[in-house]
């Protein structure tokens, strides 16, 4: 009876140990299967993901590319903006020649298509200091003036921008809201002469005997007022003025033509 009891004892056990060993063996399989999935996923994410990222790095590159493409071929290039079909011109005295408005004309002649801040055919300069002002019929941005000098040139001026304001007047010199572009009486070592790009010199005035230029251009980057690198229409201007602290020459400034390029604001 003792062994009868015994017996199915043993076997139960028996197979309770070959149970366990499976249950063990398939969750080590298991647990194996998991840990080959998992280095694979990360290698795979190494080699892939890296990959993955160059292409979307490469695809940005090409997307700011192509935006900045479109945006060079979509800026409107500089032009000439200054036309008596636009443009009002005023100065601070009517000179003893052609009108301030003669400036925007293409003539040559020597009496009738220059102004000159002068009181008689002398060149006796009018005492001070003087201004021309060009107003145009809408907001600009500047990026070039062309100042055609006649021998009666100066050197010390100013090329100013403001906005239209109908209050305000242009005979002051203080004008806080004058935005100054180019400033010829700077410093020697400042930048600002560097904005002075060119100094042609050509023709013989009939006005002298010696060799003494008849045109005197003087070409002055603006760019700082550019639409490319202002901020909304803050640095817009819709009248430039040319003010002249003195003449360079002794005689009452003379200019022929104020060519002014830029875009619309």
């Amino acid at each position: 009876m003792v062994g009868q009891q015994n017996g199915p004892r043993l076997i139960s056990k028996g197979r309770r140990r070959k149970k366990k060993s499976s249950l063990s063996s398939f969750f080590v399989s298991q647990r194996f299967v998991f840990t080959m999935l998992t280095m694979i996923t990360i290698v795979v994410w190494l080699f892939g993901g890296s990959a993955l990222l160059r292409l979307i790095a490469h695809e940005e590159q090409s997307d700011n590319a192509v935006h900045k493409e479109n945006q060079r071929l979509s800026k409107p290039k500089p032009r000439l903006l200054s036309s008596s079909d636009t443009t009002t011109v005023t100065a601070s005295v009517r000179g003893n020649l052609g009108p301030p408005a003669v400036v925007l004309n293409s003539g040559q002649n020597w009496l009738k298509d220059r102004w000159q801040a002068a009181s008689d055919m002398h060149g006796t300069a009018i005492k001070g200091s003087q201004w021309i002002e060009l107003t145009f019929d809408r907001e600009i941005y500047v990026t070039k003036v062309v100042l055609d000098w006649e021998a009666a040139y100066a050197k010390n001026y100013r090329i100013e921008g403001r906005k239209l304001e109908t209050t305000a007047s242009s005979m002051s010199t203080a004008n806080k809201e004058w935005n100054v572009l180019y400033d010829g009486g700077a410093d020697s070592s400042s930048d600002e002469h560097k904005k002075l790009t060119d100094v042609e010199k050509y023709g013989q005035s009939p006005g002298v005997n010696t060799k003494t230029p008849l045109h005197i251009v003087h070409t002055v980057e603006t760019s700082s007022l550019t639409r490319e690198n202002q901020n909304d229409n803050d640095n817009s201007l819709q009248v430039l003025r040319i003010f002249i602290r003195r003449g360079a020459m002794g005689w009452g400034v003379s200019l022929w033509h104020i060519d002014v390029y830029g875009v619309d604001a």
